[in-house]
């Protein structure tokens, strides 16, 4: 007989995150074994997630192990898209290493049993569906060491199967004499200098390079290269791109150089257009500061270690100030938010749980002295509380004290309330019910909501006199669901949106009600949701006030649960009769290949097709004389397209250099005697740094023999990476207008801030920004003027457009969006609805949409005459086809019979007024025929070695622009996000919606495990912790492990990236003794999250010094750093909190006591002097430690002490 656990989730009704767990342990000879089993002659695990009151439609998962504890089977129980098992195969090799990892099969007969035959079932399952392999695996290859590092690791299906020549490369040694420089860090007072100390003596630093699928076998390009010190410190990353034909050397060598200072600070960046430059003739160049201004990153620290100022290239000195509890309460400088020009400080006030409660716009002087100033003369008071009455400062009235300074002479920019309603302009009172009755409000009427946000104030960002604001609140139901979220506008018109929920809590309903003021109507929305039995997506309903319900789509799954079909649009809500089908396929790694039939329109007993659109990766249809080449690494080989306004097929051929930047775009039209077409070719060409050096671009007519050429752009830059002149050697009407020819004369200037402010050659004479560097005045030409409206959050409200004659106004109500005082539109997620108005009735058009890969919006259509079908003739309303980087084609297929819809490329506004022809992207404007931003990334320093204007990598065909603001997980190359205890993924039009992670899959692991972090409390430090990491500073991706080399089946952290796996072998030292690793995942889990956000906040810091150096008498191959001790104080904090044993030593499973985190014994500090946490940290951990749930420790002793 075998032993079995039985995990039962038991629900409580006033449980506010999730479900209480029951674990029965079935011992080996128990009575019970009999009755419960699921086989009595396998090792299991069973886990039952519960999605109702009963056990119907309850998801089971079942884990088979063998008899040293390892998974070889993993059943997913009717989670097929046919309501079979997925099935999952795990095969050791003699070593027990896992040389292969199987994709899932699917058992038409679910039944939970282990399957003895999961091997060759899953081969048979592979060979007989489509996509067709005989390699249904992952394999790896190891080197033939102790180490047991990876050599080559390949991927499912024939194209990437091992000795394909498409394998990952890894290759492993130490740097060589001459290989590279060796800087260095000289501080002197508040200023750091680089220094040049040679090159790097031979064998000093590890050199690891990884050469990806594309690697051709002798080429320098598709292989990166690392450089790390012997505490793990990048020194180094550098790669290759092959030079200009007949140019020496044959590649150009590519080099961004990380330097430290002597406390393992990280001090400067040097991204390859600086390194191929500032040493010359084994010495600095002269100019090397000024270098470094425009083109490094450059750090300077306080003496605790925290970063004080930091320069970003294009940008001023940037100044941050902290107070005793480490946390930031001023940056700057910042330009005013009224958009006047003025400087000053940006201040955060906390509360006393290190909550943001508001924030605050501080004129003044902002340099280093300032910056002491400030941080010397801040405190004794530290937070501010609830006052009784209300506080007013400038004019704006709040329910918290001022008493932390500044006291007085700011501005209030965003006022966050938690915990109750009872605050400044709070809800008069609370319903017992919202979403028709269907939803109750407990929180509020029966609880508090206590550590929940309750709501919110954002000013209206005009002057410095109006004070008026969007206030928002929040309305929970238990769980902490938000069962209303309510917007009220200073005018009296408001934004409500009413919630309804599962059991397990997916959104069921919402009902939307809009009123832009008191003199227009309110508009109410319901839109209505279900799930397949696998809870994946199924249907949307939509319904506006009272006129009929739409259905907005209805999915199909295939038997892996990939998404097979949707069925789009009409008033038949069972989707038999849609207005389109939209069928989608994918190949063996589950990429994306086609939308529909690119051949063939016309499929039976499905309506007409109207648009469809195929991705070719690792195969090409015309190579374009070698030109355009099959790739295996995840870029786009080819794009075809066809519609049914001429029903003719279009394709793009590319070729990417060594970096995977486009360099060309050759279009065709393959149906022709001469399928070469050219018509809407381009070329680019490009600095080390990623800048635009060339473009070449054709278009106005298709099919135009000889093509014609519209534009021959030419670049040229300051020092650094902002543009300075555009040369359109062309010239041509339909091109780009190059009305300053003088290069003598810059056509663009830009601000300290790195924000382009005139552009000669769109006649912008100026560019006023706000504090978030967002554009609030553009004026153009004489006459013409763009005004921008937005609130504290940088929420675009409203735009202004005067072009001297006449003014258009456009507003941004949550959705809604307004046309001269009149709705004109609001989206759904499959296109918008068109709204008109004749004598105060409204009439509501659904406008329904397609999109490509990139969420880019190819072909609008309607049903206007409402019989359930399209005319293509006359019901498609508009079609876009694009140039890789965003620019419309012209001279076939555009504005047919719609109305103008101002969002296109990537799904974004696009801002055409006055010639400006921007995108906007929300935190950035983006142009699309000179390919750039004009304002810094916020988010540059994570892509060193890219310029701060450039879009996606210069890989538009692959990437789009996104904002990293939370902790993403990734699974089968499918992004999801993990925000206030809830997985999420993008729907078609970019929109973070809930997901309901299949049962047993990566994403649900995961979820489940941030989950437990927090404990089932939104009050605990986990979710506090948890909470950190919404922060727009702290970005970490999550991907489970199972290709980090040596690392490979274990949990670690490398930068922003946390790499898991729940079965980890090996285990750890406790307060109790001993623990497995995979005993707890969740604290594991943790744990790694605690490296992240050192890696991010603290910018690896001290953090990176050794804390215990190498040693092979204890299995320690490479030292340790203080980083673990950081991490491991937050994963004792979670076991204190949850009544866990507490882990006393870094490294198990040995007698050494030099990784001693705690003792047993009392002290003040549990941490020693490795790392010292602040006081509010230690005084949440000695809490949670005192708590009683906590069964093994009451209180605990530094290492080393008596």
């Amino acid at each position: 007989m075998k032993n079995f656990i039985l995990f039962f989730l038991q629900k409580s009704p006033f449980d506010r995150i999730g479900y209480g767990l029951v674990i029965i342990l079935f011992l080996n000879g128990s009575l019970h074994e009999h009755l419960f089993a699921q086989t009595d002659s396998q090792n299991y695990i069973k886990t039952t997630t519960y999605t109702g009151a009963n056990n119907q439609g309850a998801q089971v998962m079942i884990s088979y192990f063998d008899g040293l504890g390892r998974p070889i089977q993993n059943v997913a129980h009717q989670q097929a898209g046919n309501s079979g098992d997925l099935i999952t195969y795990i095969e050791y090799d003699s070593l027990g290493r896992q040389k292969k990892e199987f994709l899932p099969y699917v058992r038409d007969a679910a039944s939970l049993n282990f399957e003895s035959e999961a091997q060759s079932l899953t081969e048979v399952f592979y060979l007989s569906n489509e996509p067709a392999t005989s390699v249904p695996f992952s394999q790896k290859e190891f080197e033939k060491s102790p180490l047991n590092r990876i050599n080559k690791q390949s991927a499912p299906g024939e194209n990437w199967k091992m000795n394909s020549g498409h394998e990952i490369k890894y290759s492993y040694g130490t740097n060589t004499k001459y290989e590279l420089h060796f800087f260095g860090v000289k501080i002197i007072g508040d200023n750091v200098f680089l220094k040049y100390n040679g090159d790097y003596p031979a064998q000093q630093l590890y050199k690891n390079s990884i050469k990806d699928e594309n690697w051709d076998g002798s080429s320098l390009e598709n292989e990166v290269t690392e450089f790390k010190d012997k505490q793990g410190r990048t020194i180094l990353k550098r790669s290759y791109i092959k030079n200009a034909p007949r140019q020496k050397p044959e590649y150009l060598q590519l080099d961004t150089y990380y330097v430290y200072d002597q406390f393992g600070n990280l001090s400067f960046v040097l991204p390859p257009k600086l390194s191929e430059q500032i040493v010359v003739n084994n010495a600095l160049v002269r100019n090397h500061q000024e270098l470094l201004d425009v083109l490094g990153y450059q750090y300077v620290y306080d003496q605790r270690n925290r970063l004080m100022v930091k320069k970003i290239p294009g940008k001023t000195k940037e100044y941050i100030g902290y107070d005793k509890l480490d946390q930031v309460i001023a940056t700057g400088p910042v330009t005013s938010p009224f958009g006047d020009g003025a400087e000053g400080w940006l201040r955060t006030k906390y509360d006393a749980f290190g909550r943001i409660v508001y924030t605050l716009w501080q004129p003044g002087q902002v340099n280093i002295t300032s910056l002491k100033n400030l941080m010397n003369q801040h405190g004794p008071k530290l937070y501010e509380g609830r006052s009784t009455s209300s506080t007013i400062v400038g004019g704006v009235a709040f329910s918290y004290t001022s008493i932390v300074k500044p006291i007085s002479g700011y501005h209030v920019l965003t006022i966050n309330y938690y915990d109750d309603y009872d605050w400044e302009y709070g809800p008069r009172s609370i319903p017992y019910s919202v979403c028709n009755g269907e939803s109750s409000v407990d929180y509020g009427n029966k609880v508090m909501p206590k550590g929940l946000p309750t709501g919110n104030w954002n000013r209206i960002l005009t002057d410095r006199n109006s004070t008026e604001g969007k206030m928002e609140h929040i309305l929970y139901a238990f769980k902490s669901r938000p069962v209303r979220v309510q917007k009220d506008y200073p005018n009296k018109g408001y934004t409500i949106v009413d919630s309804k929920f599962d059991f397990v809590g997916n959104t069921v309903k919402t009902i939307t009600k809009h009123r832009r003021d008191l003199s227009m109507p309110e508009h109410k929305i319901m839109e209505e949701f279900t799930f397949n039995p696998q809870w994946r997506p199924e249907s949307h309903f939509h319904t506006i006030n009272n006129f009929p319900s739409q259905l907005i789509s209805k999915n199909s799954y295939n038997v892996l649960g990939q998404l097979s079909q949707k069925r789009v649009g009409g008033s038949d809500l069972t989707g038999a009769m849609p207005l389109q089908k939209v069928d989608y396929k994918y190949n063996i790694r589950g990429w994306l290949t086609h939308i529909n039939n690119v051949d063939n329109l016309s499929q039976a007993g499905q309506p007409k097709d109207l648009f469809a659109f195929k991705i070719n990766y690792d195969s090409v249809e015309d190579d374009i004389n070698g030109a355009v080449k099959p790739l295996f690494n995840g870029n786009i080989a080819e794009t075809s397209w066809r519609t049914s306004n001429d029903n003719i097929k279009r394709r793009y051929g590319y070729s990417y250099d060594g970096l995977n930047r486009i360099t060309a775009a050759f279009y065709q039209r393959p149906d022709l005697s001469i399928p070469r077409a050219e018509s809407y070719s381009t070329s680019y060409s490009y600095d080390s740094n990623g800048n635009l050096l060339t473009l070449h671009r054709n278009g106005q007519v298709d099919a135009a023999d000889p093509p014609i050429a519209i534009d021959d752009l030419v670049y040229t830059y300051d020092k650094g990476n902002q543009l300075q002149n555009v040369v359109d050697q062309e010239r041509h009407p339909d091109g780009y207008n190059d009305r300053n020819p003088d290069v003598r004369d810059p056509d663009f200037k830009y601000d300290n801030y790195g924000n382009l402010i005139a552009d000669r050659d769109k006649e912008i004479k100026e560019i006023t920004y706000n504090h978030m560097n967002l554009p609030a005045t553009i004026r153009i030409g004489s006459d013409g003027n763009i005004e921008y409206i937005y609130d504290a959050a940088g929420n675009k409200l409203k735009k202004e457009v005067n072009d001297g004659r006449e003014t258009s106004t456009t507003e941004y109500l949550d959705g809604f969006i307004y046309k001269n005082d009149k709705l004109e539109f609001f989206h759904h997620p499959e296109g918008y609805v068109q709204v008109s108005v004749d004598r105060d009735t409204y009439d509501y058009q659904y406008v329904f949409q397609y999109k490509d890969h990139l969420g880019n919006i190819r072909l609008s259509y309607s049903d206007l005459a409402l019989n359930g079908a399209i005319d293509p003739s006359t019901e498609i309303l508009d079609e876009k086809n694009y140039y890789p980087f965003g620019g419309e084609h012209k001279g076939y297929n555009s504005n047919i019979n719609g109305t103008y819809h101002p969002y296109g490329y990537n799904g974004k506004e696009e801002q055409d007024e006055l010639g400006l022809e921007w995108i906007d992207y929300g935190a950035r404007n983006y142009d699309k025929w000179l390919v750039r931003y004009f304002n810094v990334d916020r988010m540059s320093e994570a892509y060193y070695d890219l310029n701060p204007y450039q879009y996606t990598a210069n890989n538009p065909v692959k990437f789009i622009d996104v904002n990293g603001d939370y902790i993403y997980i990734w699974e089968n190359g499918t992004q999801y996000r993990y925000e206030n205890g809830e997985t999420q993924k993008q729907n078609e039009k970019g929109k973070w919606i809930k997901h309901s992670a299949q049962e047993g899959s990566y994403v649900s692991q995961i979820a489940g495990a941030l989950e437990a972090i927090t404990g089932g409390d939104p009050n605990s430090f986990g979710s506090q912790f948890l909470g950190l990491f919404e922060n727009d500073d702290v970005n970490v991706s999550l991907f489970e492990n199972t290709s980090q080399g040596d690392h490979k089946g274990k949990n670690v952290t490398d930068g922003t990236n946390i790499y898991t796996f729940s079965n980890q072998s090996g285990s750890i030292r406790t307060t109790g003794g001993s623990e497995k690793l995979s005993e707890n995942f969740h604290i594991t889990l943790g744990h790694e999250l605690a490296h992240g956000l050192g890696n991010n906040l603290l910018r690896k810091g001290a953090l990176s010094d050794t804390w215990i150096p190498a040693d092979p008498n204890i299995g320690l191959k490479d030292p340790i750093k203080n980083s673990e001790v950081f991490a491991s104080m937050y994963e004792n904090m979670l076991r204190a909190e949850q009544g866990l044993e507490l882990r006393t030593h870094y490294i198990g499973g040995t007698s050494d006591n030099r990784s001693r985190l705690i003792q047993k014994s009392k002290t003040k500090n549990p941490f020693g002097k490795v790392y010292n946490p602040t006081q509010s940290t230690l005084e949440i951990f000695n809490s949670l430690v005192r708590r009683p749930k906590a069964k093994s420790v009451n209180s605990i002793k530094p290492a080393g002490s008596q």
